[in-house]
């Protein structure tokens, strides 16, 4: 069985590893850089994902409460606050990938083969079992939005689709 998280890390090794990158930019100083604000419009990485949806916004878009998480820089885990309310789990992971393109984002996320949408332009893709939804925006930002719903509550496709929605709209 894989993991949940196994294509995010695998793509964040890939792009540590092809782009060199692993090391906080400094300022000349040796003081980190920090990044601009998401939605700011800037090219820099938003920093922690659980700061493009709020925890209020994300539970009003899903069957039960949840509560942001981050698993690394790139994820944000919004699991359940009570199980005993609801066991739907939204993962978002937001990956700059100017350096890679969204082609090799869609190929190693396992998107490449899977149906591309409409309403997000021709680099977003659907995937299932868990229900999946991937964008690439402007060759500059990769998406994911995963959906983790045993007991079918969720709306599927129709709340990934509001989530990613939202999540674009502050990129």
């Amino acid at each position: 069985m894989v993991s949940r998280l196994s294509w995010p890390v695998l793509m964040l090794v890939l792009v540590l590893t092809s782009c060199g990158e692993g090391t906080p930019e400094t300022d000349g100083n040796d003081a980190t850089v920090t990044p601009e604000p998401a939605g700011s419009g800037s090219a820099t990485a938003p920093g922690d994902p659980c700061r493009l949806v709020s925890d209020q916004e994300m539970s009003g878009l899903l069957p039960n409460p949840v509560a942001g998480q981050p698993v690394n820089a790139q994820t944000c885990d919004y699991g359940p606050v009570d199980l005993a309310l609801g066991r739907v789990d939204v993962e978002v992971f937001v990956q700059d990938v100017k350096a890679i393109g969204c082609e090799m984002y869609f190929d190693v996320g396992g998107f490449a083969d899977e149906t591309p949408l409409s309403w997000a332009g021709a680099s977003a893709y659907w995937k299932t079992a868990p229900t999946q939804l991937g964008v690439c925006v402007d060759e500059t930002w990769a998406v994911a939005i995963t959906l983790y719903d045993p007991d079918g509550t969720s709306g599927g496709q129709a709340a990934a689709r509001a989530i990613g929605e939202l999540v674009l709209s502050r990129l």
